[in-house]
């Protein structure tokens, strides 16, 4: 699961609602800078872009236009597709495989390794799908790697018309 870390710009060292199945995810700009109003600190997992995000908006009047706006609500939401894309690309991955993956993908800010202030790094999509769990298929219930799981300019196959069984774990922001 995972949970944005909050917006008040507070060092968050030592919550004690930590979980190993919780991803708690700081926000960056687009300069790599931890984002002023991102919470940090050994509560949090992981950082995403979560500063002058161009979204939609709704004034209520009918009226809709795209604005800049910022929250950790958006650096959320950034890592959850990118934890649905490693799955798609190595769908025996256990959850906490894509955590590492997440983890051990992510672009390295600040001091190197784990710090306090950008946690293991700002969310890194390309080098996800390089990781060698990912590249390999990964293992959580056999299958393994043959190494195909690289995107490809075409499909390789037709997709099929029939449901698929629903993901045993769920993605929530």
């Amino acid at each position: 699961m995972f949970n944005a870390a909050g917006n008040d710009n507070r060092d968050i060292t030592g919550y004690n609602a930590d979980a190993d199945d919780l991803i708690v995810v700081g926000a960056t700009t687009s300069t790599d800078q931890r984002s002023g109003f991102s919470a940090y600190g050994s509560f949090v997992d992981i950082m995403a872009p979560g500063s002058s995000i161009l979204a939609t908006s709704y004034d209520g009047n009918g009226n809709s236009n795209y604005v800049y706006t910022s929250g950790t609500s958006f650096s959320c939401p950034f890592t959850a597709g990118l934890a649905a894309l490693i799955w798609s690309a190595a769908p025996t991955l256990t959850a906490d495989q894509v955590e590492q993956v997440l983890k051990e993908s992510a672009t390295d800010l600040g001091s190197p390794g784990y710090d306090n202030t950008f946690a293991h790094g700002r969310i890194n999509s390309y080098q996800a799908m390089l990781h060698p769990l990912v590249q390999g298929g990964g293992g959580g219930g056999g299958g393994g790697g043959s190494g195909t799981n690289a995107p490809t300019k075409s499909p390789t196959t037709r997709p099929s018309d029939s449901p698929t069984s629903p993901p045993t774990t769920a993605l929530v922001c």
